[in-house]
């Protein structure tokens, strides 16, 4: 059983700014996370979430286990999304 994904206001809203080939290369590797996003996704060490790479851009997300979605919490660059993060703790 696939995964859903759900993207919240600041995800959604990063990716309609974002440069076309950035975005849709996002979404597919999203897509690709949705049958077993264990093999995609990495913990992160202080946060109780997971991180995606996509090239340069992390996407921060928290998997919902029982439920199986991928909540999208936030994307951004790599040098500046984790310090994003932390101020929302």
């Amino acid at each position: 059983m696939r995964w859903e994904v759900h993207y919240s206001p600041d995800a959604l809203e990063w990716l309609k700014k974002a440069d076309g080939p950035v975005s849709d290369a996002i979404v597919r590797k999203l897509e690709s996370a949705r049958e077993n996003p264990h093999h995609y996704f990495e913990r992160l060490v202080e946060l109780p979430y997971y991180k995606l790479r996509v090239g340069d851009w992390r996407v921060i997300a928290d998997l919902q286990e029982k439920i199986r979605i991928i909540a999208v919490l936030r994307i951004g660059h790599r040098k500046k999304v984790y310090r994003e993060m932390a101020t929302l703790l």
